[in-house]
Parts: C-alpha cells; sequence; structure tokens
C-alpha cells in the first residue's frame, strides 16, 4: 500500500472584522476596536496596516493618531483599506474596505435665520417667526429663543409658537429708549448646549393716520370795497399724505360769494357793507372749508365779518 500524506500550505487570509468600528468626533487619538482576520491556517498570527495616515494600528488595536480627530460634519462615515498579513508580517496579505461611523456630537451654534432687521406699521401688532439652523444631528433643532437683552427688550415677549412680538406702536409718540421708532431687542438660540444671540431692530413705518389740523384763524374781517382774501394753511404729524393738505369748500351758508384760488388762499370779492348780501344780511359771511391730506380731513366753518364801514 502506498500512503499519501498532504502537507499544508500557507493560504492568504480571507477576511477581515474591526470591533467596534464607530468613533466619536472630536476625540484626539481615540481608540476605536479591535482587528481580526479570518485565516483557513490554524494558530497562524497576523499584522495589520490601515491606509489613512491619521489612524494606526498599535497590534490589533485601531485607533487615531495622537493629535488626529474626526469632524462629523466632514465626514459622518470614513471608508479605511485595512490590510492582514500572515504568518507574523512575512506571509500573505489580504486587503478590505471596512466603513467606520462617526457618531455626531453638539458640538455646533445654532444659526439664526430670522432678518435682523423688522420692520411693521404703526397701529398693527408686530410678529416675526424666530427660525435657526443647525448642522448637527444631535440636541434641540430648531433652537429655543429667549430673549436676552436690547434697549428694548421689556417691550418683547415671545409667543407659544415662538415667535417674537411687539404690541402695536403709535409712530407719532414713539415709546423706544431713544423714540427713534427704532426698536431694538437681542435674542439667544439654545441647542441644549451653544448658543448664539442676535440683535434685531424693529423700525415702525408712519402712516396716514391723523387728520390735518386747519391753522388759518376761523374769524377774519374785511373792509367794504375790499376784496378779502386769506391763506389757507394747515398741519399734520405724520410723515406720509399730502402735507400741506389741499382745501375745498364744503358747506357755509354763505359758500357761493366764496372761491380758493390757485395759491390756495380763500378769497370773496368786495362787498357793500350798507348792501349786504350774507344769508341773514349782517355782514359775516360763513363759509366752509375741508382739508384733505389723501386719507383723512378736517372741517373748519370761517365767518368773515366785514367790520368797517366805509
Amino acid at each position: 500500500a502506498v500512503s499519501i500524506t498532504v502537507n499544508d500550505v500557507n493560504e492568504a487570509p480571507t477576511a477581515i472584522a474591526l470591533t467596534p468600528s464607530v468613533v466619536v468626533e472630536n476625540d484626539a487619538g481615540a481608540l476605536i476596536g479591535t482587528l481580526s482576520a479570518t485565516d483557513q491556517d490554524a494558530g497562524d498570527s497576523h499584522t495589520f496596516s490601515v491606509s489613512d495616515t491619521r489612524f494606526e494600528v498599535v497590534g490589533n488595536q485601531l485607533q487615531l493618531k495622537a493629535g488626529q480627530s474626526i469632524d462629523y460634519e466632514l465626514e459622518p462615515s470614513i471608508n479605511l483599506t485595512i490590510t492582514a498579513t500572515d504568518q507574523g508580517g512575512t506571509g500573505l496579505s489580504y486587503s478590505d474596505v471596512l466603513t467606520l461611523t462617526v457618531t455626531d456630537v453638539n458640538d455646533n451654534a445654532p444659526v439664526i435665520t430670522t432678518n435682523a432687521s423688522q420692520a411693521v406699521d404703526e397701529n398693527a401688532a408686530f410678529s416675526v417667526a424666530l427660525t435657526s439652523t443647525d448642522v448637527d444631528t444631535v440636541g434641540t433643532n430648531p433652537a429655543i429663543f429667549t430673549i436676552t437683552g436690547g434697549t428694548d427688550q421689556g417691550l418683547f415677549t415671545i409667543d407659544g409658537s415662538g415667535n417674537l412680538t411687539m404690541t402695536a406702536k403709535d409712530y407719532e409718540v414713539a415709546t423706544d429708549s431713544n423714540t427713534d421708532n427704532i426698536y431694538e431687542v437681542q435674542v439667544t438660540a439654545n441647542d441644549g448646549v451653544n448658543t448664539t444671540s442676535q440683535t434685531i431692530t424693529v423700525t415702525v413705518n408712519d402712516q396716514n393716520d391723523n387728520a390735518p389740523v386747519i391753522t388759518t384763524n376761523a374769524s377774519q374781517t374785511v373792509d367794504e370795497n375790499a376784496a378779502f382774501s386769506v391763506a389757507l394753511t394747515s398741519t399734520d404729524v405724520d410723515t406720509v399724505g399730502t402735507d400741506p393738505a389741499i382745501f375745498t369748500i364744503t358747506g357755509g351758508a354763505d359758500q357761493g360769494w366764496f372761491a380758493i384760488d390757485g395759491s390756495g388762499n380763500l378769497t370773496m370779492r368786495a362787498k357793500d357793507f350798507e348792501d349786504a348780501t350774507d344769508s341773514n344780511t349782517d355782514n359775516i359771511y360763513e363759509v366752509q372749508v375741508s382739508a384733505n391730506e389723501g386719507v383723512n380731513h378736517s372741517l373748519k366753518t370761517k365767518s368773515y365779518k366785514q367790520t368797517t364801514e366805509k
């Protein structure tokens, strides 16, 4: 009989494993896990190497080199080429690509996306949504907002829906700290660890909500035989609208005797004291004028007395 002895020969490793395969971002020099190789040759020993120069293998432990760390926002996962060589590093080699998962941490402050410059019309309540973004996948997102400063912070609140609010303001009676109708408040966004602050200014816009005030005296006099003329004047606290106002004749017992000329003067032709033509022939001529600035108007009845007999 012939006996044949089959001699074992060295075969390359067939698989590589890393346990665990997770690294926390920003953990410089972190120990990651243990490398192992699958090999048909019983009792074979292996050495390992890694392609990425930020890493090293000490024994069979994969770790980051001293001072090296990973940023999750740049690399949420990393593919590493690991090579296992048997017979203590002098034999056959096998390489595999292993995926290393990076764990995110709350290391970035939220970014406030609400515009810093806001505006609202007077007489209208102000409200704007406080919004933010955060590149971190952990932490409170969207962030929680609070009021943390600003010269006019006492006039603002944050409602249950996360809106920055302020009650309606009167442009003509400004209540901000320097009465310029620009209200300032500082808000802070907090994601549980990091905070970001922003100053928000709210400009209150004037509206045409006040009627003009007629400043021409209601009582006028003129001598008989002399034409009457007086400038119709007005003021308006609003910064918008027609100012000075436009005047029209809108009433009065003697309105038919009056006119408004191209220069805005109320006029009446000369009258004869002895031949009064006003409605009750007392030589007191009455007319009502209206001042209109585009939205609001004011009325004033004016009496013009012919007091001097010539």
